[in-house]
């Protein structure tokens, strides 16, 4: 579950650093150390307050489901 709720943000990642690495074989001369890390925080805060409202959705269906499952395991014994 955990992966599930972290795969969008880490595909974004990614592919923020797939864009770096290109633009540093296109563009020598420019620096994507200095570029790149800007560049990925706000690519992740963009990234983060678009998912957030999946991530709760998400995370108050799993919460329902552990409480379904604890509740039958402690009534079941």
């Amino acid at each position: 579950m955990a992966f599930q709720l972290a795969s969008p943000l880490l595909l974004l990642t990614f592919m923020v650093s797939l864009t770096m690495a290109i633009m540093a074989r296109l563009v020598p001369e420019m620096n994507i150390l200095i570029v790149g890390f800007p560049v990925r925080i706000g690519v992740g805060l963009v990234g983060l307050t678009l998912f957030v409202p999946l991530l709760v959705r998400y995370s108050s269906e799993v919460s329902r489901m552990v409480v379904t499952f604890i509740s039958g395991v402690a009534g079941g014994a």
